[in-house]
């Protein structure tokens, strides 16, 4: 799930995100069973991707421009910080 959090919030603008992300973690789910993978249930799976909203934004926070241009950097951080605040990522994790 935590290819799929990284992928999905440095892909999308924060409202499409908002509005698309749990049917897009259903259909992830579904093309894992359908390839006979042994995927979470939704519950879990929508769990975790909550959890590990925070790992994109440490990932773009710390990312230098020697390896992506700073606008990159700025807006995807900026994407990562809004869904860990949408998702209360902190609360979940305990902190």
């Amino acid at each position: 799930v935590i290819g799929f959090t990284y992928f999905l919030i440095s892909t999308l603008d924060p409202l499409d995100r908002r509005q698309w992300e749990r049917p897009l973690l259903q259909r992830y789910l579904d093309c894992l069973k359908s390839y006979g993978a042994q995927a979470p249930s939704f519950e879990e799976a929508w769990y975790f991707h909550r959890c590990t909203t925070l790992f994109p934004f440490l990932t773009w926070f710390n990312n230098s421009a020697k390896w992506q241009p700073e606008a990159l950097n700025t807006r995807n951080c900026m994407r990562a910080a809004l869904a860990a605040l949408d998702h209360d990522v902190f609360t979940l994790l305990g902190v």
